[in-house]
């Protein structure tokens, strides 16, 4: 991986599933769990259902689908009191991503008000890349704990 790929494919618009349903005024996309064997997905009758440690990180993997970051900060903030953090690492490590998305995870749980060891045990792991919070950010902020490009709005 090289600074210069990270900083295009993030300038870019992000991939969008091209399946795409309306259904009584809703728009519906369909995901692919590619390469992670549905892992923390749980059936419930025809559907697969993500768990709020899954939701989050799917979110900040694919932040169009979670409403940009604004709104993956609120649903942080919103999960801490039933999120274990640890699970979620533990999901971050298990898929193993080519990107550094624990910056991302980072920033989101600090600036969720999160404090436990975990945030502690994230800040050491090594961050050699500038990272992005989402994809076509203008005039992005530049958050230096944890390398990373937020967009201003988070201010």
């Amino acid at each position: 991986m090289e600074q210069e790929a990270i900083d295009k494919a993030f300038q870019k618009q992000q991939r969008r599933s091209g399946v795409e349903v309306e259904w009584q005024g809703n728009s519906f996309l369909l995901l692919t769990a590619l390469n992670t064997g549905r892992l923390r997905l749980q059936r419930k009758d025809s559907f697969f259902l993500t768990g709020v440690e899954r939701t989050l990180l799917d979110m900040t993997v694919r932040p169009l689908y979670g409403g940009r970051a604004a709104i993956i900060l609120k649903a942080n903030i919103k999960a801490l009191p039933i999120l274990s953090v640890e699970n979620l690492i533990q999901l971050l490590d298990t898929i193993g991503f080519s990107y550094p998305y624990q910056q991302a995870l980072g920033f989101y749980l600090s600036r969720a008000g999160f404090k436990g060891i975990e945030l502690e045990d994230l800040k050491k792991r090594p961050t050699p890349y500038r990272f992005y919070l989402d994809y076509e950010m203008k005039a992005p902020l530049y958050c230096k704990e944890w390398n990373i490009f937020y967009p201003s709005e988070l201010g």
